[in-house]
């Protein structure tokens, strides 16, 4: 008995190999409809937009910029502490009026209004030097005033009564 020897079947080839894919063609370009009508307010292609409305964004800009600027100048003012814009600079001698901070002048010594008289000036310290201990030199002094111009450190009237007349 002779043994039988199965071979497998050759396969059926598929075909030729495969071949990649075409690139892929761009789109032609989208005719325009011609029953669609063109706005009448849109510029022509190649022609400029009318100069006001090239000027909006320059002017836009330009006021954005002033706005920016004016608030950063008020802002500096307040924590500065510059509100009258004058200064109560005196020197020994000068005579005052007023009874508070913010009604204080100077005035003429022969002014019937006089109430301080300036005994001394301190410079370069602060608000809180200023009620502690900035007029200890001058034991006349009743009061003090204290002016800064960058809100922390600044000069001190040291304050004597004058004396009724």
């Amino acid at each position: 008995m002779a043994d039988e020897v199965m071979l497998p079947k050759p396969r059926a080839e598929a075909g030729p190999p495969a071949q990649p894919d075409p690139p892929a063609q761009p789109d032609p370009p989208a005719q325009p409809d011609p029953s669609a009508q063109p706005d009448p307010h849109a510029p022509e292609i190649g022609q400029r937009p009318p100069r006001w409305r090239r000027a909006l964004p320059v002017l836009g800009w330009t006021v954005a910029v002033v706005v920016v600027a004016a608030v950063v100048f008020a802002g500096v003012n307040v924590a500065v502490g510059n509100h009258s814009g004058t200064s109560l600079r005196a020197k020994p001698g000068d005579c005052l009026s007023g009874e508070s901070d913010s009604d204080l002048k100077r005035v003429p010594c022969g002014h019937a209004d006089v109430r301080w008289t300036v005994v001394g000036v301190v410079e370069g310290r602060t608000r809180q030097e200023a009620t502690e201990n900035a007029c200890a030199a001058w034991p006349n002094a009743e009061a003090s005033y204290w002016e800064s111009r960058n809100g922390t450190s600044g000069f001190v009237l040291c304050l004597g009564s004058r004396p009724s007349p």
